[in-house]
């Protein structure tokens, strides 16, 4: 994954976390969630004949093994996680592993993906979880 990009992806998805004040908000992308229009064209998503819904995720912090909890998800694309202290979470990890649940549509085969997120040094106060 190019360093540079902001998201993970995968063959007929991708994600993308952010944190946006008390919540870490993961992004997730399909052609199906988003229009093939805005997935192939805006997003630069690879071109693919699979049909994926993403069915859930799951947020790990890997150095203290905290979790945080799921508080909604928007638009059935949108995730938003949340914490007591999330804050203190944050400060005290370098890495996030997101485990990506996806089920394809036309086989009705169930997939896990799974990404480690390494947050750059001084880069969380600007409401992104930039990684490589």
């Amino acid at each position: 994954m190019d360093k540079d990009d902001r998201y993970c992806r995968g063959d007929g998805f991708m994600i993308d976390c952010r944190i946006d004040g008390r919540f870490v908000t993961v992004g997730t992308y399909t052609p199906n969630s988003w229009g093939e229009d805005f997935y192939y064209g805006y997003l630069h998503g690879k071109k693919t004949d699979r049909r994926l819904k993403i069915t859930s995720l799951n947020l790990l912090f890997i150095d203290t093994a905290d979790t945080v909890t799921l508080h909604e998800i928007q638009k059935g694309r949108d995730y938003f996680y949340t914490s007591k202290k999330l804050d203190e979470i944050i400060e005290s990890n370098k890495r996030l592993k997101i485990t990506v649940y996806l089920k394809d549509l036309v086989t009705g085969k169930n997939e896990v993906r799974e990404f480690i997120l390494k947050r750059h040094k001084n880069t969380y106060h600007n409401g992104t979880f930039p990684h490589t």
